[in-house]
């Protein structure tokens, strides 16, 4: 804890809701609990002092909550809900005893020094941004699969045989409507689907030219990540948005497990069990990695290598690509560390990769 603590302090714990807030307040004279409607956030401000340390758990407008008080009270930390897992154990569970019992956590994580409470990282506003986009375009990527998969049903339940570049080509999809021209109703939804298609990849289009935009103020570190052969610049905005800042992993195992690429370990006495990888990480990033896993193997000798190794151990595809991905991010967090590129380097294609994205953002900003 950066902020030391008296026994004069008070500890607040905070039950966010879209609508209103439960506080709950330990004094050194006092314990009580307020309600208070979001829209009188103000009144909920002026009982914050400077010696006052104030707890809540992360939910999707958290980091919005404490962009409001930051600099009213002493400390404002994030809990992992994940890790307050005593706050849903309890037999009675309100807003206020919820409340209670993050203030009763964060006091002891404070005076005790007792490890309750697991700090979650609060990005700044561009960070927050670009996850924002990425979570839209994802939800984009999944309508544009959905609607291929109903539009390869329909033609399969009526035993029309296409060829694989029909549907990426604007011919190929001419081609598919006029052979389902026998059949008004399957016309009418290929049709339907098609143009429905047809919006969701140009708004898949524009939200990548957006997320490339948004990314423009870490362009030294997009620099720095697509010097590594297969790492793309939207790959690169990727792993920005889920890093954010490379200064807060003391290693290259723990931007690993943060990243979803480290197994668990269980060990007890002389028993240790390899667990599967962390889920409480960020998973945008190891799913644009496991992508590219054929690249690097392609561009870097010694993946390659060590591919073939794992393989004649039989052991398991899914976890040898794992095992690539985490020896990837292992370099790229000793890339960031450093501010240096990736010693297997093309400059050409490095170059060309980053001029294409220059070309790209200057336009956008000019527009």
């Amino acid at each position: 804890m950066k902020h030391k603590a008296t026994e004069e302090s008070t500890f607040v714990g905070v039950d966010l809701h879209t609508n209103r807030l439960t506080a709950f307040y330990i004094t050194p004279s006092d314990r009580y609990s307020m309600t208070f409607e979001l829209e009188e956030l103000e009144k909920f401000i002026e009982t914050l002092g400077e010696d006052t340390f104030v707890s809540v758990e992360a939910s999707c407008n958290t980091f919005k909550f404490c962009d409001q008080i930051k600099g009213k009270a002493r400390a404002v930390i994030v809990a992992n809900p994940y890790k307050l897992r005593l706050i849903s154990m309890v037999n009675k569970k309100t807003d206020k005893v919820d409340a209670e019992k993050l203030a009763m956590f964060l006091k002891n994580h404070v005076l005790g020094g007792e490890e309750l409470i697991e700090p979650v990282f609060v990005p700044d506003q561009s960070i927050r941004n670009l996850r924002s986009l990425f979570v839209t375009y994802k939800n984009i990527q999944g309508q544009v699969v959905m609607t291929k998969n109903r539009i390869h049903a329909l033609l399969k339940q009526n035993m029309i045989l296409i060829k694989t570049s029909d549907m990426t080509s604007k011919i190929g999809r001419v081609r598919i409507k006029q052979r389902c021209a026998d059949n008004s109703d399957i016309r009418f939804q290929i049709e339907l689907l098609f143009d429905t298609l047809d919006f969701h990849e140009k708004a898949k289009a524009t939200l990548a030219d957006q997320i490339y935009r948004s990314a423009k103020p870490y362009r030294k570190e997009i620099d720095i990540l697509t010097s590594l052969p297969g790492i793309s610049v939207f790959t690169a905005c990727a792993l920005i948005s889920d890093i954010a800042d490379i200064t807060r992993f003391k290693s290259a195992k723990k931007l690993a497990s943060y990243l979803r690429s480290a197994p668990g370990v269980d060990s007890s006495n002389e028993v240790t069990k390899i667990k599967k990888t962390s889920k409480f990480g960020r998973r945008l990033s190891i799913e644009l990695l496991i992508q590219a896993v054929t690249h690097f193997k392609t561009a870097h000798p010694n993946l390659a290598s060590w591919h073939t190794q794992m393989i004649e151990r039989k052991k398991s595809p899914g976890k040898v690509r794992i095992g690539i991905c985490r020896k990837v991010i292992c370099q790229i967090f000793h890339m960031l560390k450093d501010g240096a590129y990736h010693f297997h380097r093309n400059e050409r294609l490095h170059r060309e990769k980053m001029a294409a994205y220059d070309r790209l953002i200057e336009i956008k900003v000019a527009a």
